[in-house]
Formats: C-alpha cells, structure tokens, sequence
C-alpha cells in the first residue's frame, strides 16, 4: 500500500521500477531489524561475522520474499480495478 501511494502518479514502467525498489529496501530493513532482535551481541561489534551463516540466509530470504510480494502486488494492481 505505501508503494502503491508513492508511485500513484508515475507511469507504467517508471512506477513498476519505482515498486520494486521500495519493496526490496523494505526486505532489506527486515534483514537488519531482524540481525538487531536476535543477532545483537555481534551485529554491532563484529558485522562482518553476520554475513557468515545465518545472516546471509536471512538477507538472501528478505531480497526473495520482498520481491515475491513486489510480484503480488503488481499481478493484483493489473487483476483488480483501482480503488482511489
């Protein structure tokens, strides 16, 4: 709904762009909020150790599953007529 609203006046492909990136952003922070919650003691002091492991799954897992959504959404606004 917040891209939606961001990108109401873009054209088609500008606006598709413009989705995309805001949902992958998003899917990028979920990777980062989550490493804070339950990865915190060596987020901050040893970031480079979050990459090996877990962190990298859940980073690869937050890109896939924001760009599902990002697919959803556009197959939705293309199915469904607008409502605003």
């Amino acid at each position: 709904m917040l891209s939606d609203y961001l990108t109401k006046r873009l054209k088609e492909f500008k606006r598709s762009s413009v989705a995309l990136f805001i949902h992958l952003i998003f899917g990028m922070l979920y990777t980062f909020v989550y490493g804070i919650i339950f990865v915190s003691r060596d987020l901050f002091s040893h970031f480079e150790n979050y990459w090996q492991g877990e962190g990298e799954i859940n980073f690869i897992a937050g890109i896939m599953t924001s760009f599902f959504f990002w697919a959803a959404d556009e197959i939705l606004r293309r199915i469904l007529p607008p409502k605003f």
